[in-house]
């Protein structure tokens, strides 16, 4: 997927009084963005064989050359549009000179060309993820060489994109989705760091490693059960023995839990990340008197699940499916400590053993009574004053 920026030259003389020798355009061209061999599993949502680019009103790339300060072109027109025309703004680009380009371009004047800084946190997503294309603009970090093509007589600039893209596919219950933290459970995730842009291979250096990056979600309701789909563009990283887990909050406060299997996720793929299922708790918390909690689970039917609880004080009214289910967990009265329980879904996918662990928490029968609740009075015989 090429997107050309055909430039406005004017004749500037070089350190040696000689006019630039101009190119006649300058062609930005990104990679194509494959899927990796995961499986397209959630109907609805397929695609051909890749995600559209396409360029932003306002989308700004920068090139260095080999010493010097940094060049900017901005978008003149082409937006939404994978071929787009960019004005130097009078920079003119000298045969035989070499030159980076990178993307986003970042208004710094001094910036050093081999520490440009990048960062995966804050991204956002406005509505249900529209399958045509992903345009995740300030997180699609770029960089490239520029290349000489005779026949053409254009600069071509080959980027190579930083960052891997997920497609999340999830099966959840009806309501309002606030946020998707994605957490390999382990601090591999390069949060943010720098790129050179000379480089020949590109890598993060001083990277600033976290083990969850969050999505902030907008507008995204559904009205039934369903699919919700969203993409995030992460750095590389290698989960290859772990699980990735995905948590979905919802507006109300309930959190959804779903995984899949860990992989080595490469530079430049495509990610489909398609749990089968996903579970929520509409309660973390039962009162002492006894009570029951639903642990409602959302599944497309593809793999058999079973649920557990590690304290024989909480009773499941099932263990075993595989489909839709709200399954009940009921307590009797509390007449101990305050206590808890970790409920855990179990699924085996290919082989490989997922699980999603939820605690619940039970009150203490009557009054729970802490240190701090008797700071205003003193304590004699168990009586507060």
């Amino acid at each position: 997927m090429a997107l050309m920026s055909c430039t406005q030259m004017t004749e500037m003389p070089d350190a040696d009084g000689l006019p630039y020798d101009e190119y006649d355009r300058v062609v930005m061209v990104i990679p194509s963005c494959e899927f990796d061999e995961c499986p397209q599993t959630k109907n609805e949502v397929l695609l051909s064989s890749g995600i559209k680019y396409v360029w932003s009103e306002k989308d700004t790339v920068g090139i260095f050359p080999t010493s010097g300060s940094q060049l900017y072109f901005s978008m003149a027109s082409g937006a939404g549009e994978q071929s787009a025309s960019f004005d130097g703004g009078g920079w003119a680009l000298k045969k035989g000179a070499d030159y980076f380009s990178y993307f986003p371009f970042v208004a710094d004047f001094y910036i050093d060309k081999t520490a440009i800084p990048l960062r995966f946190s804050g991204q956002t997503q406005t509505g249900n993820g529209d399958p045509s294309h992903a345009y995740l603009g300030n997180y699609c970090y770029m960089a490239a060489k520029g290349e000489y093509d005779e026949a053409t007589k254009a600069l071509y600039f080959n980027y190579q994109r930083l960052g891997v893209l997920f497609r999340l596919m999830i099966p959840v219950s009806a309501g309002s989705y606030s946020s998707i933290k994605v957490d390999a459970r382990k601090d591999i995730i390069a949060e943010k760091g720098t790129y050179n842009v000379m480089a020949a291979d590109q890598v993060i250096y001083n990277p600033e490693f976290t083990d969850a990056v969050d999505l902030e979600l907008c507008d995204l309701t559904l009205d039934s059960h369903g699919t919700l789909v969203a993409f995030i563009l992460l750095p590389p990283f290698d989960l290859s023995t772990g699980q990735l887990t995905l948590q979905i909050e919802r507006e109300d406060g309930t959190i959804h839990l779903a995984s899949v299997a860990g992989k080595a996720y490469s530079l430049g793929k495509t990610y489909n990340i398609a749990p089968n299922l996903s579970a929520s708790l509409n309660s973390t918390l039962i009162e002492g008197s006894g009570g029951t909690a639903v642990l409602e689970i959302v599944s497309d039917g593809s793999s058999e699940y079973s649920v557990s609880s590690d304290s024989d004080w909480l009773q499941l009214d099932s263990q075993n499916g595989s489909g839709n289910a709200s399954i009940v967990l009921t307590a009797a009265t509390n007449d101990g400590p305050k206590r808890t329980a970790e409920i855990t879904v179990s699924e085996t996918v290919n082989g490989v053993s997922l699980k999603n662990v939820f605690t619940l928490t039970q009150d203490v029968n009557g009054m729970d009574v802490g240190v701090g609740d008797w700071e205003q009075g003193e304590i004699e015989d168990g009586v507060a004053d």
